[in-house]
């Protein structure tokens, strides 16, 4: 009896804590917030969708072929059937787990998933963020990645014309998740400028006292 009532209060506990899917274009901050939040609140456990993304890609045998044709990956990764995978691996994890947990995603949309069957169970449980660089063109995109890229970034170091590729789908997403925000009346949060401010704002929350 005592077993299962700790566990009872585990779970009260864990339903006190919101889940977390962060969303939004490359570059925006999804990788740094999270780690923020993580290491603000050790309990969050963090999945990246780019891991599980190429997970199935190599699965699939389309690695070499993904690898060498940017705009097939990118309809790919964009497909409903990826962001229905992503999805259900939340709903999944949040129905099986007492530790709160963020997704962050590059791939997910919010329309997709405000219509999706399982976010009537994700709702009630889950904080949503949408990160974006606002209307920065595509070439000031790039540059912003060669400037302040890192080592450890994935885009560091990527030939010019697959970073402008990129950067030219990153200014379509940014345009449609701004219209999505305003659609659902969820934040667009504008990482262009006070970056640093603008995510610390976010995790200052998910703090654990």
């Amino acid at each position: 009896m005592e077993i299962k009532r700790n566990k009872e209060i585990h779970n009260l506990e864990r339903k006190s804590m919101n889940n977390i899917i962060i969303m939004g274009v490359g570059r925006a901050g999804k990788t740094t917030l999270s780690n923020m939040i993580k290491e603000a609140n050790p309990d969050f456990d963090v999945i990246h969708s780019d891991g599980i993304k190429w997970g199935i890609i190599r699965a699939q045998g389309n690695e070499p072929e993904f690898r060498q044709d940017i705009s097939k990956q990118m309809e790919w990764e964009k497909s409903g059937f990826f962001q229905d995978v992503l999805i259900e691996i939340f709903a999944h994890y949040i129905r099986n787990r007492y530790t709160p947990i963020i997704l962050e995603s590059g791939q997910l949309y919010l329309e997709h998933l405000l219509n999706h069957p399982s976010y009537e169970y994700i709702k009630p449980c889950t904080d949503i963020i949408v990160l974006g660089t606002g209307c920065k063109s595509c070439d000031e995109r790039a540059s912003d990645c060669r400037i302040y890229d890192k080592k450890e970034d994935w885009t560091y170091g990527i030939p010019d014309q697959t970073l402008h590729d990129y950067c030219i789908d990153w200014e379509k997403q940014d345009l449609q998740r701004i219209q999505e925000c305003e659609r659902y009346d969820i934040p667009y949060h504008n990482t262009s400028d006070n970056r640093k401010t603008v995510l610390n704002n976010l995790c200052f929350k998910y703090r654990k006292d």
